[in-house]
C-alpha cells in the first residue's frame, strides 16, 4: 500500500489532460445528453407522473412532486457518468485502443494512469451535474445560493463511483460482464435510491389528509361542520319505516 501512495505523482494530471482533450474535441455529442436528460425526466416524471402525485410529504413539509424529484435527477447523472466513464470507456482504452500501453511507455506509472482516470471521471460527473443544475434552474427548480452545494457534493459522489467503476474494470474479463455490476449495484440504486420516491410517499403517510381535486386539478376545500351546529339526532322508527325526529318543544 505504501508503494502505491509513493508512486502517485502530479504526472497523473497528464492523463486527465489527455481525456479532457478528447472530451472537448467531441463536445457537441458530450454536452447533448446532460443537457437533454433533465428535460426528459421533467416531462416524463414531473409532468407525467406528477399529474397523479400532486404533493409529497417529506420531513414534515409538503412539496410538489417536480421539486422533490429534481435533486434525484442530478444524483442519478453523477452516478451514471462517473461509473460508466471508468467502466466502458476505460475498458475500451485499455483493451481495444491500447491507450494505457502507450501511456506507461512514457515516464508515467500505472498508478498515475489510475489516478488520472478517476480524476477525469469525477470531473466529467461535475460537468454533467453543473449543466443539469443550470437546466433545472431555468425550469425554476433550484433554490439559490444553496444550489451551489450541488457542485462539491457531485465531486464527492463522482469520486466514489469513479473508483467503484475502475475496480469493476480491473475484475471483468469481457466487456459484457459489466452488465452484472450494473444489474446488481447501479440499477438497484437507481430504482430504490429515493430519486423518485421518498419517505413522504411511504404507505405510513396514507393517513395524512390530502386536498381534494376537482375538474382541471383545482383544489376543493373539504366541508367542515360549524362550531355551533347541533349534532344530528337519530331517526325514530315506527314499525319498519324510519320517520324524522320531532323537534323538542
Amino acid at each position: 500500500m505504501r508503494e502505491i501512495w509513493k508512486n502517485l505523482s502530479l504526472r497523473a494530471i497528464r492523463v486527465w489532460q489527455r481525456d479532457a482533450d478528447v472530451y472537448f474535441t467531441t463536445w457537441k455529442t458530450e454536452f447533448l445528453p446532460p443537457l437533454l436528460e433533465p428535460i426528459l425526466y421533467v416531462f416524463a416524471f414531473g409532468l407525467g407522473l406528477g399529474q397523479l402525485i400532486h404533493e409529497v410529504r417529506y420531513q414534515g413539509r409538503s412539496l410538489g412532486y417536480l421539486p422533490f424529484m429534481a435533486p434525484g435527477v442530478i444524483a442519478i447523472a453523477v452516478m451514471f457518468w462517473a461509473f460508466f466513464e471508468t467502466t466502458f470507456s476505460s475498458y475500451v482504452r485499455m483493451y481495444y485502443q491500447k491507450t494505457y500501453d502507450a501511456i506507461v511507455a512514457t515516464p508515467l506509472l500505472v498508478e498515475d494512469v489510475i489516478l488520472g482516470e478517476i480524476l477525469w471521471a469525477t470531473t466529467k460527473a461535475v460537468i454533467a451535474a453543473t449543466i443539469m443544475l443550470l437546466v433545472l434552474t431555468a425550469l425554476r427548480l433550484v433554490a439559490w445560493p444553496s444550489g451551489l452545494l450541488v457542485i462539491p457534493i457531485a465531486a464527492v459522489g463522482g469520486l466514489l463511483f469513479a473508483g467503484l467503476g475502475l475496480v469493476t474494470t480491473s475484475m471483468v474479463k469481457a466487456i459484457s460482464q459489466f452488465n452484472v455490476a450494473i444489474f446488481l449495484v447501479i440499477m438497484p440504486m437507481f430504482t430504490f435510491g429515493g430519486a423518485r420516491r421518498g419517505p413522504g410517499m411511504a404507505a405510513s403517510d396514507d393517513h395524512v389528509e390530502r386536498p381534494l381535486r376537482g375538474a382541471g386539478g383545482a383544489r376543493v376545500d373539504r366541508p367542515r361542520p360549524l362550531a355551533d351546529e347541533a349534532p344530528a339526532r337519530p331517526l325514530a322508527r315506527s314499525g319498519n319505516r324510519p320517520i324524522a325526529a320531532r323537534p323538542r318543544a
